[in-house]
């Protein structure tokens, strides 16, 4: 009895992991999301509205089809009609500003060119909105709505514009990184405010070092070079001048001992030449006459 109201008194933590798991509440940690659908048109609906037919959304303007080209040249002459025939909204700029008044570097000429289509991609966004400012001035002079309905057109058209703009800002940005690599200096901006494991600053400052080591280096090395050379042409003309010294030396050398050579031989020739003649003079004082007097 005692041990029945011992296990009662436990607290939560003194109970078994497996009673503690049958406590929880899963759908206490769960949140529900919006679930997302599919636009599936058939026949019917693309029928009353074509523009949902989305399967040459990515497909080449040109076609080789001359009929099919025509056609095209046809409906797209039509949209920018009707894109021409809406009103120009006075604060909006129509054409893409310049990038920078700084002239590109001539090696980087092609991401000048990449800059250009970019804006050329910008000024067709800005026209874009010329029919949701014509459908905003509908919507706000048809008498047929009411005040919600007018609230959610409104809302409508508005989303549309900020969904052009932040397309618009994005081409921005790409063309701020393309003028920054053209100009080599990519790794000076920081593009976003998104954390980094490695601070930027961090980076140009080792790499600052870096090169200043480098250039020490490279400067001291070429001294030392240059004091080598010297050096080593100073041993030249040393060591020239000592062999050509040597060389002297042994053609004086050369020539003392051939002429020593010479002398002594002539001296030998001289003495055996003197003791031929002694002992041919002996020789006759020796001999007796055949014929004698």
């Amino acid at each position: 009895m005692s041990n029945y109201n011992n296990t009662n008194d436990q607290s939560d933590e003194d109970l078994p992991l497996a009673s503690t798991f049958n406590q929880l509440n899963v759908q206490e940690y769960l949140t529900p999301r919006p679930q997302a659908q599919d636009l599936k048109p058939d026949q019917k609906l693309l029928a009353l509205c074509p523009a949902l037919d989305r399967r040459h959304f990515y497909s080449p303007a040109t076609s080789d089809d001359q009929l099919v080209k025509e056609a095209a040249e046809e409906a797209k002459d039509e949209r920018d009609a009707a894109i021409a025939a809406c009103p120009r909204n006075k604060l909006q700029k129509f054409t893409a500003p310049l990038v920078t008044d700084l002239p590109w570097p001539e090696k980087h000429r092609s991401r000048q060119l990449f800059d250009q289509d970019l804006a050329s991609i910008q000024t067709k966004l800005a026209h874009l909105t010329r029919p949701m400012d014509r459908f905003i001035l509908d919507t706000l002079g048809d008498r047929r709505l009411d005040d919600e309905q007018t609230e959610e057109y409104l809302a409508f058209a508005n989303d549309m514009v900020n969904y052009i703009q932040d397309i618009s800002h994005h081409i921005n940005d790409l063309r701020t990184q393309n003028l920054e690599r053209a100009h080599g200096l990519d790794m000076l901006v920081k593009k976003n405010n998104r954390p980094t494991v490695v601070d930027t600053n961090n980076i140009l400052e080792r790499k600052k070092l870096l090169n200043s080591v480098r250039k020490n280096l490279y400067s001291s090395h070429r001294g030392r070079g240059h004091g080598r050379s010297h050096s080593g042409r100073n041993n030249q003309q040393q060591n020239y001048q000592g062999n050509n010294s040597n060389y002297q030396y042994s053609q004086q050398a050369s020539s003392h001992t051939q002429s020593d050579t010479g002398g002594s031989r002539d001296f030998y020739n001289a003495q055996s030449n003197s003791n031929r003649g002694r002992g041919q003079g002996n020789r006759g004082r020796g001999q007796r006459p055949n014929n004698p007097q």
